[in-house]
């Protein structure tokens, strides 16, 4: 029953990872015709962070790439799960809509 538990928790970690890059890779156009781009990513990151100063939103998606591709990679290699995955749910209230 453990074995069938950490395989599961195993493939949840990897899925999760792969979601983290795959949305990075597509604000930096790396999906070539279906990635999003990172002006409307500039621009999603505004309309979700409405209450801080425009002038903070570029730094801001910047950060947020950063961040998401460094739990994105710690996710993959299994380092320090619990806090990563808790900075990843951090990540994800922040940009919840």
């Amino acid at each position: 029953m453990k074995a069938r538990q950490d395989i599961a928790v195993f493939l949840l970690r990897i899925a999760l990872a792969v979601g983290f890059l795959s949305a990075v890779s597509s604000r930096l156009n790396l999906w070539g015709v279906q990635s999003s781009g990172w002006s409307k990513f500039v621009r999603y990151t505004a309309e979700v962070n409405s209450f801080l100063p425009y002038s903070w939103i570029p730094f801001l998606a910047v950060l947020s790439t950063l961040a998401e591709s460094s739990i994105g990679i710690l996710l993959l290699i299994g380092y320090q799960i619990r806090k990563t995955a808790l900075c990843a749910v951090i990540l994800t209230v922040l940009f919840g809509r």
